[in-house]
């Protein structure tokens, strides 16, 4: 029969923290407790009666109940926070947490700055005042998501909330891409600006709604069903649907609608344009 378990590797330096707090194992055990993050609940802990004298544990069962899927399930959710990782242990048990690397969580706070930004010129670019407004909607979304990442105590930093994140920005990029390109073919039927922000709104409601609804839907089964990587995923992708629905078809829409009072009829100004033959509607 197989003796299911997880190996762990630690580094030279988390090894050499293993094996001080460890020393006096076998004659009285030790509690190691593993977390998250800053996390203030431990998703594993073990009891070690001998030191432990390498870099490498294997965790598991002393009368062999651990099955596979148990292993496979710890595997993942120590491995959820993928970068380099920091390791620091408090009180007298030795409980270890690992959180991402001051030069991880810089490296991808430069990488998704340069994302949003990209995203801003382009929308900036293409669609000029109308782009204007969607930069204000989309840093809008941006710090809402920031503070619910914040706010919220069991999102994790991890790879599986900064992947959804960035999924989050292409979600409420192609969004606002939707609304301006069916406003912009509003316009072209001779619409005034303001009627094609409220028709382009209108028929792109619909498919905005149903998509956030399917992906908060399909993101709440995740949080409960999956684990590691993916529950943190799932959760910060809910955030991200929701927060999309309400930015592109309230905050953005207003905006829009807004703008339009000072800019009724010149499509130059937001790249629209027409066929010299469409007579514009009254």
């Amino acid at each position: 029969s197989y003796n299911w378990g997880t190996y762990v590797g630690f580094s030279e330096e988390a090894g050499a923290i293993l094996k001080e707090k460890t020393k006096n194992a076998s004659s009285s055990a030790v509690t190691l407790y593993f977390y998250r993050g800053d996390s203030e609940n431990a998703f594993f802990n073990l009891s070690v009666s001998s030191q432990i004298s390498d870099n490498f544990l294997f965790i598991s069962s002393s009368n062999g109940s651990m099955t596979q899927e148990n292993a496979i399930d710890l595997a993942i959710q120590i491995s959820t926070g993928s970068f380099e990782t920091v390791v620091t242990t408090t009180g007298s048990n030795g409980e270890i947490s690992a959180s991402a690397g001051d030069q991880a969580v810089l490296g991808l706070m430069i990488a998704g700055g340069v994302v949003v930004l990209a995203i801003l010129i382009i929308f900036a670019i293409v669609y000029r005042e109308l782009g204007l407004m969607a930069m204000v909607s989309i840093l809008l979304y941006v710090g809402a998501v920031l503070f619910f990442m914040q706010a919220i105590p069991v999102i994790n930093l991890s790879v599986g909330s900064l992947s959804a994140v960035l999924v989050g920005l292409v979600l409420i990029s192609a969004c606002h891409f939707v609304v301006l390109e069916k406003t912009r073919a509003e316009y072209r039927l001779g619409k005034k600006l303001n009627v094609s922000i409220k028709t382009g709104f209108k028929k792109s409601f619909a498919l905005i709604a149903e998509i956030c609804s399917v992906l908060t839907l399909i993101s709440l089964v995740g949080f409960f069903v999956c684990v590691g990587a993916m529950k943190s995923f799932s959760m910060v992708m809910l955030v991200c649907s929701v927060l999309t629905a309400i930015t592109t078809l309230f905050f953005t829409y207003h905006l829009n609608l807004s703008y339009s009072a000072f800019n009724e009829a010149n499509g130059k100004r937001v790249n629209f344009m027409r066929e010299e033959t469409v007579d514009e509607i009254k």
